[in-house]
């Protein structure tokens, strides 16, 4: 006689796919206020701070704190705001201040959120795989003649 298997409950992460909580549009507003007070601020968008972009300053502001509103969420430790002022070139103590406050306002309003399951996707990078691949052997080739 055949043994009837029960289903068990989903693992925290399965395989094949990640958690994740809210979305990432979510702080666009906060991002982008963020990026104006640590001086990335115009109407337009290609304006530099830093040597970098207003638009790209904006977007690392806005992902790093969905990161950390999902770390929050997970019940994992708050990301380090000095890994952020490191990559944004900041130095100054009041824009470490003003970027742990965001990214701890962030991480308190993800604890309870809910976590959801997304699969991971895998697409055909065609060009960029091959341009990968020739870099690989170009770099084997180079370590190969200085030994």
């Amino acid at each position: 006689m055949p043994v009837e298997l029960k289903p068990r409950a989903p693992a925290e992460s399965p395989h094949g796919f990640v958690q994740s909580a809210g979305k990432q549009e979510d702080f666009f507003g906060a991002g982008c206020e963020l990026a104006s007070v640590l001086g990335w601020k115009g109407d337009d968008p290609t304006m530099l701070g830093n040597d970098i972009a207003v638009e790209d300053a904006r977007a690392f502001l806005i992902k790093s704190l969905h990161e950390c509103f999902i770390a929050g969420a997970k019940g994992e430790p708050m990301p380090d705001h000095s890994l952020a002022c490191a990559h944004l070139a900041l130095s100054d103590s009041a824009d470490s201040d003003a970027i742990a406050t965001a990214f701890s306002a962030a991480f308190e309003a993800g604890k309870g959120a809910e976590l959801t399951y997304h699969p991971v996707t895998f697409r055909d990078i065609g060009k960029v795989a091959a341009v990968i691949e020739i870099s690989k052997a170009l770099q084997a080739a180079d370590a190969a003649e200085t030994v």
